[in-house]
């Protein structure tokens, strides 16, 4: 629609509006606005609810998610208190071990030592 044709298009709605009863007139100054207003503020409380509603499941989900998060870290802190306790044991047999070890290496010297010993009186 050009610039012309929407001020011929204005003119002749003005002209039109010259012939209507003044009740009109206050009817679209009037009413119309407030009533548009209501339908305005209607729709405006409608999308609100709407997001209330949102948010509640929003809410919903994330406390969910938030609890499962809580149960899996309470799982993680069972597991490496389980891995700190078999830490503590594989030292303590490593430690066991270790004593075995010396103990052996120990015998086997004394062993040597003797067997030397009773080579060199049997051959002197």
């Amino acid at each position: 629609m050009s610039e012309s044709s929407l001020a011929i298009a204005i003119i002749e709605l003005l002209q039109k509006m010259s012939s209507w009863e003044i009740e009109v007139i206050i009817a679209i100054l009037f009413i119309f606005p407030p009533v548009l207003a209501f339908f305005a503020v209607l729709s405006g409380v409608r999308a609100l609810r709407a997001l209330e509603r949102q948010i509640a499941v929003s809410d919903d989900q994330t406390n969910k998610v938030f609890v499962e998060l809580v149960k899996r870290g309470e799982f993680a802190s069972d597991v490496v208190k389980n891995y700190e306790k078999l830490v503590v044991n594989h030292q303590a047999l490593a430690d066991e071990l270790l004593d075995v070890v010396k103990a052996n290496t120990q015998a086997m010297t004394l062993s040597n030592a003797r067997i030397e010993s009773l080579l060199r009186s049997h051959l002197i």
